[in-house]
């Protein structure tokens, strides 16, 4: 009996004598097994005898639920409106210093990339309280009274081993173990590396509040301190008060669809293991980002600045001479984007790899290739072109690539018809190329539907969720139509293109009406788009900005809620990051400016810090869709 024979049945349903066995840590991205089964706890107790599997988006309500209730992973105090992830972020792979996976070391000192051993959790089901003898190839590993799981520690990776239980009466049963595991990589655009949901969000204060030289014909906004104050220690404002992320770089989350997926790949696969990549970033094209250079948000430190092309970053962690893949600075001395938006890098073949094989190529891209985050901007804010606000004009427009204006949506399909298809084609005889990763194991996961409300309705014209700042607001009577047909026409063009490619297109979320992860029109006939309310007992859910009132002292009171009270991660109807969220939740300030204060610092807070992406509910929903084809990907794990 292997791997893919043994049965594993769920404790609470077990009602005949049987062994079972799990692997400790299952998502290895996690140093600590403690931090998997905190997450796996909460994962087993929404399973059911007709649900085994429940889904991604369950998951994440159900962990911010226990974050609240101070009833996760020791969290306490105002750690509640940090989330889940702050918990566990820090002791991840991907916080790295050096630029790399490899050089990442596990609990048990095993190298990131190459999985040695693994402890299990043993479970004898059905036979009482009496005591059980645990062994792995004859050999002693533990003794517990049956009704208590046991533990084998460092068993050994891929080769076949015995496990046998020996109950004080009654008759031993046993079965063959085998342990796998699976490798998986994330490459893509801010979609997958989770921009708009640090882990460690911003924390706002009650009592001060600042209008940034009357960036917004005089409105206040609340602020991390009093700015008079931050702008004598800088320092301390952009490294103590900032949001923190798995990589500040790439605005790279834990909350992103990809790491999602694979995390939840991970506890649906008792048996097996998950290594996982994440080499997503902010802004990421075909050419530049994956295939070339990009420097996404620059403004880090040296020692954490790398501009290295996706793919090289891969061949830096998978061969097993990394030399020639050291280089992080690509384009420092070169911003001419002409030079790295046009064809791939060059850069020599691995000889060598650490593993046999990648699993499995997770993927988001082609947006920023056509302007996406350009057009939804420009559908949303109108930046002057005189005054002070003008200098803002080309990032805002942009969102984080510069850009000299606004773009149409026509214009948009126009350069998807031209590039999707011939990007795709370059970037999948890439993939074999340099990674040897057949076209049906990369998994392309569709743009979702923004544009809808809380009763699946189109968005009305206006500034719902916007109201941050004076220049927000959607006015067009058809701009939401015009963003939902895009959506559409885009997701036939790049379907078509992936198709060609024979990849697999995650597009649940989009294509399948009343779904349960669909942003249109859920199963409940929910709506999940940029205005969507709701619901009403929601603090978050509300859609207005939080304001001062007239004339207030300390303690101040604000309307409709207090933002030192603001929870990112939170249940809510609404799965898009609004500018209003990007300022309450990320709250960028560009640190090379002089002035902490100044009127443009107020609309980089709330357009730079994730405007117009999915938050962690988004994607949620988005990785549900995406597992839908890790499991097609993977199946000769799936019995």
């Amino acid at each position: 009996m292997n791997l893919t024979s043994i049965i594993y049945a769920l404790p609470v349903f077990a009602s005949e004598v049987s062994i079972r066995w799990e692997i400790e840590n299952r998502f290895r991205f996690f140093k600590k097994a403690s931090d998997f089964r905190e997450i796996a706890k909460v994962y087993d107790s929404l399973k059911t005898a007709n649900n085994p599997k429940p889904s991604i988006l369950s998951l994440e309500q159900a962990l911010e639920q226990k974050v609240i209730e101070r009833n996760f992973n020791n969290i306490h105090g105002d750690d509640t409106l940090n989330g889940w992830a702050a918990s566990i972020f820090e002791n991840t792979c991907g916080r790295e210093v050096n630029h790399t996976y490899s050089g990442c070391q596990m609990e048990n000192g095993d190298r990131y990339l190459e999985p040695k051993t693994a402890n299990l959790i043993l479970y004898a089901d059905g036979f009482g309280a009496e005591n059980c003898e645990w062994r792995v190839d004859n050999i002693v590993v533990d003794t517990k009274p049956c009704n208590i799981p046991a533990t084998a520690r460092n068993v050994t990776y891929n080769g076949g081993h015995s496990l046998e239980v020996r109950p004080s009466s009654g008759a031993p049963q046993s079965a063959q173990v085998t342990l796998k595991d699976i490798l998986i990589l994330s490459l893509g655009d801010s979609f997958s590396a989770g921009e708009g949901n640090p882990e460690k969000p911003v924390r706002l204060v009650r009592d001060s509040f600042n209008n940034y030289v009357n960036s917004s014909h005089g409105q206040e906004f609340p602020v991390r301190e009093d700015l008079n104050i931050a702008q004598t220690d800088k320092d301390h404002f952009f490294q103590d008060l900032a949001a923190d992320w798995s990589n500040s770089q790439c605005h790279r989350s834990m909350y992103s669809q990809h790491t999602r997926a694979a995390l939840q790949y991970a506890l649906e696969h008792p048996h097996a293991s998950v290594t996982f990549l994440n080499y997503s970033c902010t802004g990421a094209e075909v050419y530049e980002g994956i295939l070339n250079a990009w420097w996404a948000r620059d403004d880090v430190a040296s020692e954490e600045y790398d501009d290295a092309p996706q793919l090289v970053k891969a061949l830096r962690d998978l061969c097993k001479d990394p030399e020639p893949y050291m280089k992080t600075e690509w384009a420092i001395r070169d911003r001419n984007e002409s030079h790295y938006n046009s064809k791939p890098a060059s850069f020599p073949k691995c000889k060598s790899f650490v593993r046999d094989r990648i699993d499995v190529v997770l993927l988001s891209i082609g947006g920023n290739d056509v302007g996406f985050a350009n057009m939804i901007a420009g559908s949303a804010v109108d930046v002057p072109t005189i005054g002070p606000l003008a200098r803002g004009r080309s990032w805002v427009y942009g969102l984080w690539r510069a850009v000299a204006g606004p773009q149409s949506y026509e214009k948009g399909l126009k350069l998807a018809n031209v590039r999707i298809a011939v990007r795709y084609k370059v970037l999948d005889s890439k993939l074999k190329e340099y990674l040897a990763v057949s076209s049906d194991k990369v998994i392309l996961s569709a743009y979702p539907q923004l544009s809808f409300d809380q009763n699946g309705q189109l968005c009305k014209p206006g500034n719902l969720g916007m109201d941050v700042h004076a220049i927000f607001g959607i006015y067009g009577a058809k701009t939401f139509a015009q963003s939902r047909d895009f959506i559409d026409r885009f997701y036939r063009i790049g379907k078509a293109a992936a198709n060609n490619q024979h990849w697999l297109v995650a597009d649940q979320h989009l294509v399948q009406g009343r779904a349960p992860n669909n942003f249109g029109n859920d199963s409940r006939g929910t709506g999940h788009g940029l205005c969507a309310a709701g619901p009403p007992d929601s603090e978050e859910g509300a859609l207005e900005f939080p304001r001062p009132d007239p004339g207030t002292t300390p303690p101040m009171h604000w309307n409709p809620f207090q933002p030192q009270n603001w929870k990112p991660y939170s249940s809510r109807n609404r799965w898009v990051v609004t500018p209003n969220d990007s300022f309450l939740t990320t709250n960028y300030h560009d640190a090379n400016m002089e002035y902490i204060y100044d009127p443009v610092q107020a609309l980089y807070a709330a357009t730079l810090s994730g405007s117009f992406h999915p938050n962690a509910l988004g994607h949620a929903a988005i990785a549900d869709s995406i597992l839908i084809k890790m499991r097609q990907a993977l199946s000769t794990y799936e019995n």
